[in-house]
This record gives structure tokens, sequence and C-alpha cells, in this order.
């Protein structure tokens, strides 16, 4: 099932397959990301940027670590954000705040918009 995401635009709607969190790069973190993130956990904010984050390549910023393949380390085994009440502004913004070339192509609900009928069903 779809579910509308109107902070980022409210015709758009998530299938929530979690293809864009399986894709290698970062996902950087404002102040406000990192205390929600921590509180969600029950962790310091100290703690939480020891345990799950890293300095971005520019020493501009920290971004979420990745597992071994490059995807999302809060993306669970069902393919979902066990983060989602409380996931980064940049993830909560998808595509419409930021994207990636290609995510048409990964994302179901891109490909189910242009077809206009949300089907949004697991393949």
């Amino acid at each position: 099932m779809c579910s509308r995401t109107p902070q980022a635009d409210p015709s758009w709607s998530c299938c929530r397959c979690g293809n864009c969190c399986r894709v290698e790069g970062y996902v950087r973190l404002t102040p406000d990301d990192i205390a929600a993130l921590s509180r969600a956990l029950n962790m310091t904010e100290t703690a939480f940027v020891n345990a799950f984050t890293r300095l971005t390549k520019d020493r501009r910023g920290l971004s979420l670590t990745e597992n071994t393949d490059g995807s999302c380390i809060f993306l669970n085994a069902a393919g979902t954000c066990r983060m989602n009440d409380s996931k980064p502004a940049q993830c909560r913004n998808f595509p419409m705040g930021w994207s990636f070339t290609g995510y048409e192509e990964l994302c179901k609900a891109a490909r189910a918009d242009r077809q206009k009928d949300f089907p949004c069903e697991k393949e």
C-alpha cells in the first residue's frame, strides 16, 4: 500500500519498497536529525554519532554509516526503515528534495506515478 508524504509533495505516494535505501551514498544528517534519531534509540547524541555516523569525505558533515552492501544501516530485513517515525530529513524529502540519477527506475512509486495507477505491489 502506498503512503502519502505531505512533507515533500501531497501528490507523491511512497510504496515503501526500500529501494532508495539500498543505493550507496551519503545520508547527510542535520543536528535535528541526530537529536531525533538518538532520542528514538534512547541514546545520547554522542553515543549515536559514535555508533551510527561517519564524517563525509568533504569533511562538512556527518552521514549515516552503511551496511557492507551499501544499504542504509537502518534498513531492516523486511526492506523498510526501522527509524521511519524519526528518519532524517533527506530521507523524508526523497525524491522531491533530492534524488539521484536513475532513481525513477529503482523507485516503485516513481514507476507507478508514470503509469498513473499506483500499484505499489511487492515484486
